[in-house]
């Protein structure tokens, strides 16, 4: 047992550590033996009771101090030990680090109530990793308990700062970064907005705002009501409020905290297992003699926080292009095939322009160049806009001359090997590259 575990068993089992110290007597325990031949019976209890005096020998060694002293840990000592120990392991990443925060925390109890029962994951901060929020309900409200960010393979605490001590929900500004908690009281009081951002390791109120419902005339309840709209304690619009606070916009998920939850929302169990299936089929379809000629690409294209997956093939390699074979998203937990639509029949290149969801293909032949600039509609991927490249250096966007600099705002790509913007890669469909792109090990 580890000495997280260890701690961790011992501060929430001070009854059963007592009776093991005062070294109490425990009668072996009666095997039904008798169906059994005489001398099989006679060495199936001889086992059962040689198991139970190994058991007692270990029960009876003396403790060390330290366990001594883990044993009269309250739980907050001892998830501290536990995550103290965890910032000091390598190697791990930001899922094995969380999910191994959850289920420990799972186990917490206080009176016999648990601790934690909800937990929220995203990027708040926009670093590409996911924040961990954790929380406990009590009166129909959740109160935070807990902030983890994971950095540079460094996991790290997050102060919990101006964030309230207790709200309804967290949800997600559209397009920027940080979250809004919001709370929702009973009966006539104000709904509050905390807009609050990362700074430092700490979360800082960035905008503040509440909304009242009440009567015009206080004296009379039975009279027209109004609502009251505040940020900052200035009084402003019901438009300006709702430009700031987008509340339904792009609400984010509170998961509860079960292991099916942190294998879906941690892992992301359902699209990893999706997507593994296809190209694990696709792999044998495209093998032969000579090996794999399959090609996967793995991104978040349309925004929606589950990678999108294209599949290409090419029994020549990726050169000198590869050809588009399907295309697949994942959302509400079932898999969804997209149609190419505009996306071109050989692909040499493909990036991600920076800043956008868009995604830039492109191929040469001959004397010219052409790049493909797509997003992805809900009927499949539609052409923004073409560009084509002479190496006369005459270029073109949409059958217009243009100069260098307007193409090259368009369509930004320095070489095959120094693509600008993420640039995420076209892998061959093996088990290693499914096990890293997909599933992360």
């Amino acid at each position: 047992m580890s000495k997280i575990r260890f701690a961790f068993a011992l501060a929430f089992a001070p009854i059963c550590i007592l009776l093991l110290l005062a070294g109490c007597e425990r009668e072996p325990p009666q095997w039904e033996t008798a169906a059994l031949p005489p001398s099989q019976a006679n060495a199936v209890q001889a086992a059962a009771e040689q198991w139970v005096a190994e058991q007692e020998a270990a029960a009876d060694q003396p403790y060390t101090a330290a366990e001594e002293a883990a044993a009269q840990l309250t739980w907050e000592e001892a998830y501290a030990v536990f995550l103290s120990e965890l910032m000091q392991v390598t190697g791990l990443t930001w899922r094995q680090a969380y999910a191994a925060i959850l289920r420990e925390l799972a186990q917490v109890t206080d009176g016999g109530w648990r601790v934690f029962d909800s937990f929220f994951l995203h990027d708040i901060d926009g670093t590409g990793t996911p924040n961990l929020i954790v929380f406990r309900e009590v009166g129909g409200q959740l109160v935070p308990r807990g902030a983890y960010a994971f950095e540079g393979g460094v996991l790290s605490p997050i102060e919990l700062g101006d964030m309230p001590g207790h709200l309804s929900d967290l949800f997600i500004p559209p397009g920027d970064t940080g979250i809004v908690a919001f709370t929702e009281f009973p009966d006539i009081a104000p709904m509050t907005f905390n807009w609050l951002e990362l700074e430092d390791g700490i979360f800082r109120q960035r905008v503040f705002g509440w909304t009242m419902f009440q009567p015009e005339d206080w004296d009379d309840w039975s009279g027209p009501w109004q609502a009251t709209f505040r940020i900052d304690g200035q009084e402003v619009s019901a438009d300006e409020f709702s430009s700031v606070f987008r509340r339904w916009g792009n609400s984010q998920r509170m998961w509860g905290l079960t292991e099916e939850n942190i294998q879906n929302a941690v892992f992301d169990e359902a699209w990893r297992q999706a997507y593994a299936a296809i190209l694990r089929e696709l792999a044998i379809e495209f093998t032969d003699e000579f090996g794999i000629h399959a090609f996967f690409f793995l991104y978040d294209i349309d925004g929606t926080g589950t990678p999108n997956l294209i599949v290409f093939e090419n029994e020549f390699g990726l050169a000198p292009g590869v050809y588009p074979h399907s295309a697949y998203a994942f959302e509400g937990g079932a898999l969804i095939q997209l149609e190419l639509g505009d996306m071109p029949g050989i692909v040499g290149f493909l990036y991600i322009p920076p800043g956008t969801t868009d995604i830039v293909t492109g191929w040469g032949f001959g004397d010219a160049m052409t790049f493909d600039r797509l997003e992805l509609e809900a009927d499949g991927f539609r052409q923004r806009v073409r560009g084509i490249l002479f190496s006369t250096e005459e270029v073109f966007i949409d059958g217009q001359e243009v100069s260098a600099d307007e193409f090259w705002s368009v369509f930004p790509h320095g070489s095959w090997n120094e693509l600008p913007g993420d640039r995420p890669r076209i892998r061959q469909i093996t088990e290693g590259n499914i096990q890293s792109a997909i599933f992360g090990n």
